[in-house]
């Protein structure tokens, strides 16, 4: 005759069953380790933070309500200025997935 638990599985073949029975022994079952808080920082403000391992004058721009990134945390930071429309610095230009370079808009 095949008899089942109360969880609907065979007798003897339930984790749930055997792990009441195992903790009634006094056995206790293994935990989770719990996970390091996140060591990163939320700014508040759109920050700069500078960067003299890059060189003089380069910063990781950060925007309000962003982490700073890892391994940044340490490194001075000053509020960012305004964001024109200006040409980022040190930025290289925009390539195709093939590497080249986008043909040019046709001229009207």
């Amino acid at each position: 005759m095949i008899t089942y638990c109360e969880h609907d599985h065979l007798v003897g073949q339930c984790e749930t069953c055997s792990m009441v029975r195992a903790m009634e022994r006094g056995h206790e079952p293994a935990r989770r380790p719990q996970a390091a808080p996140d060591p990163r920082v939320t700014v508040d403000q759109d920050t700069a933070i500078e960067r003299a391992d890059l060189g003089d004058g380069i910063t990781t721009y950060v925007a309000a309500g962003d982490l700073v990134p890892l391994g940044l945390e340490d490194l001075p930071r000053a509020a960012a200025p305004a964001r024109g429309g200006g040409v980022a610095t040190g930025a290289s230009p925009r390539r195709s997935r093939s590497g080249r370079q986008p043909a040019p808009p046709p001229q009207a």
